[in-house]
């Protein structure tokens, strides 16, 4: 949870830095030219709109991250059902064993019996 605290506080910090700068340097006119045409701005401006795409970028690539750790829980759930699933049919095989181990006995126990009283009888 720090970094994510100190992430908010290096934010606001540099918010702060480029509305002073950008307020300071509101009056100071440039020429600036775009794909050949001439558009006269301010400084401030300049540092104003760029703080704004930068702050456009780092909050794309935010929802970006975001999208990218939400799928990438849902393919853990997903596992853990597929574990959850898997961990389920063992045991029912290994009941199923279990099931056909006792039939065994039973029946070799019912034979064995069938056996001695034959014996018992001759």
């Amino acid at each position: 949870m720090m970094p994510r605290n100190l992430f908010f506080i290096i934010s606001a910090v540099l918010l702060i830095v480029a509305a002073v700068l950008g307020f300071m340097n509101i009056s100071t006119a440039v020429a600036l030219n775009l794909f050949g045409a001439t558009v006269s701005t301010t400084v401030g401006t300049l540092v104003l709109i760029g703080f704004a795409l930068g702050l456009a970028s780092a909050a794309s690539f935010n929802a970006t991250r975001a999208i990218k750790d939400a799928k990438s829980e849902q393919n853990q759930l997903t596992w853990q059902k597929q574990d959850e699933k898997l961990a389920k049919e063992i045991q029912s095989d290994k009941e199923k064993q279990l099931e056909a181990k006792i039939q065994t006995l039973e029946i070799a126990l019912k034979s064995a019996l069938d056996k001695a009283k034959k014996k018992s009888e001759a």
